[in-house]
């Protein structure tokens, strides 16, 4: 195999001509520029942070910002598993015992449409089941990083009922859960 010539470097003969900065000016531009994109990130970051109710940080340790959805009536963390289900309201209790539950830890939330500063509805209806671990079918992975299995649907107002009731099959259908009487 042929070994292919290596080239020959020289150093130019001429200095070069043009303006140079020495190492301190460069030091001070950079020192300067740093400042000006410190500057630059923390005026992102705090367009980033909620100001008001309407928007929140979500994940863990993520800095995107998104609409906040609605708050539910009762939070998931704060209620035991059980058949209270004072996270939806009562009339709606009936149609998702129908399907799962309460004693297997399944939890319901109802959520709504919030009112911002400006007086504008935010957000819409959704239905939330959280589906306990042990009959949980989502990844390692998800509930490492959610730490719990939640299946989320948007509302319309006219069709509550009919959502719900889809939702509820769909969820059990998913997971194979078969209610125990």
């Amino acid at each position: 195999m042929p070994k292919t010539p290596k080239k020959k470097v020289t150093k130019p003969t001429k200095p070069l001509e043009g303006d140079f900065v020495d190492k301190k000016e460069f030091d001070a531009f950079r020192e300067e520029n740093t400042k000006v994109q410190n500057t630059m990130l923390d005026m992102m970051q705090k367009l980033l942070e909620p100001k008001t109710a309407d928007r929140e940080i979500v994940g863990a340790g993520l800095a995107a910002a998104v609409p906040a959805t609605p708050k539910p009536v009762a939070s998931y963390e704060t209620q035991d598993a059980g058949p209270q289900d004072s996270e939806i309201p009562p009339q709606y209790r009936g149609l998702v015992h129908k399907f799962f539950n309460p004693e297997d830890g399944f939890k319901f939330l109802l959520t709504y449409p919030s009112i911002n500063e400006k007086g504008a509805e935010v957000g819409g209806y959704y239905f939330t089941i959280v589906v306990p671990k042990e009959l949980s079918n989502a990844t390692d992975a998800y509930l490492k990083l959610y730490k719990v299995d939640l299946r989320t649907r948007a509302l319309q107002a006219a069709h509550m009922v009919k959502g719900i009731e889809e939702w509820c099959q769909r969820v059990a259908r998913n997971i194979n859960y078969k209610k125990k009487n």
